[in-house]
């Protein structure tokens, strides 16, 4: 089959394990080809509420980089047979450089010491012909799982004249045999539109197993009964998750408006995201917005006091569902007092459905004008006030309103403040008028803080007009090196280039020694931070073939923090003089070894057969210091038990760390890493070890790296804080999140790699690390 990438994992092949031959325990897991990993991985499922949860376990791993295990399937007698294309195949493979036609494939049989030997698995040695019905029902829980299937077969063959034998069998007590009556009905029904092969199958939806229910359900979704109907509302009312969550798919297909109710009733109850989505897809398949919305009753719903939350949920379900109805049958009316409710997740879906209307703008504007005159209420709404302002940033009555309120002496700092920052995440957005004096005056501020919003807000706006005092703000030496390096920038009116001077700057910072760092920090002049953000507006920019050369001996000192996004621009070089200074220069680093493997192999990828055998070197130490690291965490788990928590709580902060740059606790620090305000309470002591020294061996959910390549060559890495229809906010290791219009994306990846480098760990002694991880452990919020 193809290749599906995500990221840099490919899988290549799944199936599930029917016979359990190898393992009772393996039975009904499945296994997964990584392709690019050369491993088969084993995926567990167990239940959880109306869905599943998985755990994933190796199962065999290659030893050798020309491995690459393409696809998994099940003989009938149980064993596994792995599909290898060795070295031959490596289009689609990120760690592949070239074909090595002379590596062989291989197709492995893998069986258990001892197995038993199948008799007849296929089943070829059966007279189907010359079975009787009863004798074919009875090979439904047949142990050989082909010999089911081929029973299945034969009974869709025989049609109408085996269904009195299968109802008669639905009943029993095989959980297996059960299951496989119904998928024979169901094909029946399919083939023939047989009436009483229906009728049997409505019966199941009573059955004392909730497995079986579940079956019949998922049947009459795929071949609509409305005779079943009044059995499946009962059973969204009152029945297991799993089995509500089938029925509710299968009430969607059948399409009858007497569901609504039902459905939205449904969506007030103690309900999960899977099943949430079947109720809220099943009313979008039912399409009838008069009967939806007469049962919603939006306009009973007050906003201005506090709602159950189980009303707020059935409204949320309503309104998503009712936008993917026939078009117009929302109105701005019913929606944009929504914005101020009390429930967050209802607020929220209320901002997503007005910024997709564009014709809202004027009733928007109430709720907005609302939070400019109170800063407590919008700071008790900040998503909604600020999605609500950045979306609608382009419309000239929003422009003049947002002027008025920053030239108002009554407007409060907090409002203004509020009003540049939102204006700063948008790119190329018109001058207006009203708008120069409050960003002359923020120009001209001698606060550091101030100065930074300014020059991101003039980024923001297509014009030239401040040129001249950010010409002058640039040659202050008052002013820290960054702000006088972003100021060019925007003055420059390029942000994805930069001119001679201003990249000297930048890589003046970069290249400041570690303790000159932390000796300056303390006066204000530079700091980690600053280093970092040096760093990412150089790996962010489309540098020229010289700076590349200039840039290519920073690398030798670069720290992990720095060194993974100064290697980005020579990802988007192909001079063959760039390359070869981009290997010399990592062949001395001392940082190398932070480098995840995957994003160096992304960038030599394409590398000629000259430099191949140096890249590929260097990629091969790479490998090499993983599987060490794998020892060392061994090493470093029976340490931990000597860790000291006030002293690590002093480490977190610390230069040494950078941990406070990217994480939060308790609402203060970076939000470019997850919160580990509760860390403590589902993270034991060898995770924790483990997600230092293996940044990327899991990756929070949520928390999935993103590269971005613009049309105008900028280059951002980070994480999707939020998305619209017409764009992406990125938030990047330092700074607030930049939005990226979807039409000035040339390119979105997703990673694996997680944004935290790897190679932190090694300024950090052996005790620092117990220290560290004794202090995270202390992080536990009380419920």
């Amino acid at each position: 089959g193809p290749v599906h990438k995500f990221g840099h994992v490919a899988v290549s092949g799944t199936m599930r394990y029917r016979s359990g031959a190898l393992d009772p325990s393996f039975k009904d897991s499945f296994f997964t080809a990584l392709f690019n990993s050369g491993k088969v991985v084993r995926v567990e499922l167990e239940r959880k509420g109306s869905s599943f949860e998985a755990v994933q376990r190796e199962f065999i791993s290659g030893l050798s980089p020309d491995i690459h295990i393409t696809d998994v399937l099940e003989d009938a007698d149980g064993s596994i047979l792995v599909v290898d294309t060795g070295g031959w195949f490596y289009r689609g493979c990120p760690t592949s450089q070239f074909s090595k036609p002379d590596i062989k494939g291989a197709i492995y049989r893998v069986r258990r010491n001892g197995m038993k030997t199948v008799t007849d698995p296929w089943g070829k040695q059966l007279d189907w012909g010359k079975l009787t019905a009863a004798e074919i029902v009875t090979l439904l829980h047949d142990p050989r799982f082909k010999v089911q299937e081929r029973a299945i077969v034969e009974c869709v063959n025989r049609g109408n004249a085996i269904v009195p034998t299968l109802r008669k069998i639905l009943q029993g007590p095989h959980l297996q045999q059960g299951r496989n009556v119904l998928w024979a009905l169901t094909r029946i029904v399919g083939a023939k539109q047989n009436r009483e092969a229906q009728a049997v199958i409505r019966t199941a939806l009573e059955n004392r197993s909730p497995s079986i229910r579940l079956t019949a359900c998922r049947s009459i979704a795929t071949y609509p009964d409305p005779a079943a109907l009044p059995t499946l509302l009962r059973i969204v009312e009152h029945d297991e998750a799993p089995v509500r969550r089938e029925a509710a798919k299968a009430l969607g297909r059948i399409g009858d408006a007497t569901a609504v109710r039902t459905l939205l009733t449904a969506l007030s109850g103690n309900i999960d995201r899977s099943e949430e989505h079947a109720l809220i897809y099943a009313l979008i398949e039912i399409d009838d917005p008069d009967v939806t919305s007469q049962l919603l009753a939006l306009k009973d719903f007050s906003t201005r006091t506090a709602q159950p939350s189980k009303a707020s949920q059935r409204i949320r379900g309503g309104l998503i569902a009712m936008e993917q109805m026939k078009p117009g049958q929302l109105t701005a009316a019913a929606v944009v007092p929504l914005l101020d409710a009390s429930h967050q997740p209802l607020r929220l879906t209320a901002l997503d459905i007005v910024q997709r209307h564009p014709d809202w703008t004027s009733q928007a504007q109430g709720p907005l004008k609302q939070w400019l005159r109170n800063d407590t209420a919008r700071k008790q709404r900040p998503q909604v006030a600020t999605g609500l302002l950045a979306s609608f940033l382009t419309d000239p009555s929003f422009q003049q309103l947002i002027g008025k309120t920053l030239n108002d002496r009554a407007t409060s700092e907090a409002t203004r403040n509020w009003l540049l920052s939102t204006i700063a995440t948008r790119r190329s957005l018109p001058l207006t008028e009203s708008w120069v004096k409050p960003i002359e005056q923020l120009l001209a501020s001698d606060n550091s803080e101030s100065l930074a919003l300014a020059i991101s807000v003039v980024q923001a706006i297509k014009t030239d007009r401040f040129n001249d005092q950010l010409t002058k703000l640039a040659s202050r030496h008052t002013t820290s090196a960054i702000l006088r390096v972003a100021a060019l920038g925007a003055a420059s009116g390029k942000s994805s280039q930069w001119d001679d001077r201003a990249f000297e700057t930048l890589t003046q910072l970069v290249a400041r020694p570690t303790s000159a760092q932390a000796e300056s920090a303390s006066t204000g002049e530079v700091s980690a931070a600053d280093s970092a953000r040096a760093a990412q507006m150089l790996g962010s920019a489309s540098l020229t073939k010289e700076q590349l050369i200039q840039l290519a001996r920073l690398l030798e000192q670069a720290g992990p923090l720095e060194l993974r996004d100064l290697v980005r621009p020579f990802q988007r070089n192909s001079s063959l003089e760039t390359r070869s200074a981009f290997l010399t220069s990592l062949e001395q680093s001392r940082a190398f070894l932070s480098l995840p493997y995957q994003e160096f192999s992304d960038i030599i990828k394409g590398y000629p057969p000259e430099l191949l055998p140096r890249a590929n070197a260097l990629l091969d130490k790479l490998k090499e210091k993983e599987s060490q690291q794998v020892q060392r965490l061994d090493q470093l788990l029976p340490l931990l038990a000597s860790g000291d928590a006030k002293r690590g709580q002093q480490l977190f902060a610390s230069e040494k760390t950078k941990c406070a740059l990217c994480h939060q606790i308790n609402g203060k620090g970076g939000k470019i890493g997850p919160d580990l305000s509760n860390v403590g309470n589902n993270r034991h002591s060898r995770d924790l070890l483990e997600s230092i020294v293996f940044p990327s061996a899991s990756l929070v959910r949520q928390y999935e790296p993103f590269t971005v390549v613009t049309t105008e060559g900028r280059v951002l890495t980070g994480l999707i804080s939020r998305e619209t229809t017409s764009a992406i906010y990125v938030q990047q290791q330092v700074g607030e999140p930049v939005m990226v219009a979807r039409k000035d994306i040339e390119e979105l990846v997703p990673s694996t790699v997680s944004i935290m480098p790897k190679g932190l760990e090694q300024a950090l002694s052996e005790q620092d690390l117990a220290d560290l991880i004794s202090y995270l452990k202390t992080l536990r919020k009380t419920p």
